[in-house]
């Protein structure tokens, strides 16, 4: 698979500091490539460390990658990588959240040959544009996704609860650090996208879906752009970062 990209980390319109952090990482001999959204939790302490930390780490764990003779497998890169997080979070747990809480959401997308995996904590996503159709393909730790609290209340009732949106998983949050991890098979013309919930939060699901499924063969820098337009037009309330990613079936001899 080849991959074409392009990423956007804007601090917005009523923020005074971006703690959002992202990275684009791709080598080509290998066959991999690694994306990463992480948010700083903007109502706490040194949310900008956090995700900072994330990024330097991450950058780190990459280079010790590109030393190995032998590349690991999927499995093995996304376990690999499960450790170096936990590492991380023991790191900010360590340093900054003693007295008052430090942390960050974070997702990351792997992609490595003819398949993908995905790492998540918190409510940053990752969407995929495929056939046709934008699904997410991770799910928001927040209070409202627990399966006690959606067995306890009723849709409304968890709108209105002053809990509805907290973060319930973030890096460095806690001790022990808890994720979620996906992984499929890639196909010819996927489009990924990797935001902050500066960018989803800022525009419609409808919107959202609509732009990444209608526009998803056009140029990414235009189509990022017009996505950011959006994120403006509303308001652009919170930091905003949104990295796209499309994927292309390498072109050999025998298909032309």
């Amino acid at each position: 698979m080849t991959t074409e990209v392009s990423s956007v980390c804007e601090i917005g319109l009523q923020r005074k500091q971006n703690q959002d952090a992202i990275l684009a990482y791709q080598n080509a001999v290998r066959n991999f490539a690694l994306f990463l959204v992480a948010d700083g939790m903007g109502g706490y302490a040194n949310g900008e460390l956090a995700s900072g930390l994330i990024v330097s780490e991450i950058r780190k764990w990459l280079s010790l990658l590109e030393e190995q003779t032998d590349f690991a497998s999927l499995p093995e890169l996304l376990q690999s990588l499960r450790m170096k997080m936990a590492e991380i979070n023991r790191t900010i747990w360590t340093k900054w959240s003693q007295k008052q809480i430090c942390g960050s959401t974070c997702v990351i997308l792997i992609l490595h040959h003819d398949a993908y995996g995905v790492y998540s904590v918190g409510d940053s996503r990752v969407y995929l544009s495929r056939d046709s159709r934008c699904i997410p393909v991770t799910r928001d730790d927040v209070w409202q996704n627990q399966q006690s609290i959606q067995e306890k209340y009723s849709p409304e009732e968890m709108r209105d609860n002053p809990d509805y949106g907290k973060l319930t998983r973030a890096v460095g949050s806690r001790r022990a650090l808890a994720c979620s991890l996906r992984t499929d098979r890639l196909a010819d013309g996927d489009l990924f996208a990797l935001c902050s919930d500066g960018v989803y939060k800022m525009c419609s699901a409808q919107y959202l879906n609509q732009a990444l499924v209608s526009n998803g063969t056009r140029n990414l820098d235009s189509l990022r752009d017009m996505i950011m337009r959006e994120v403006y037009r509303n308001g652009a309330k919170d930091n905003a970062s949104l990295i796209l990613v499309r994927c292309s079936r390498r072109r050999t001899a025998t298909d032309a």
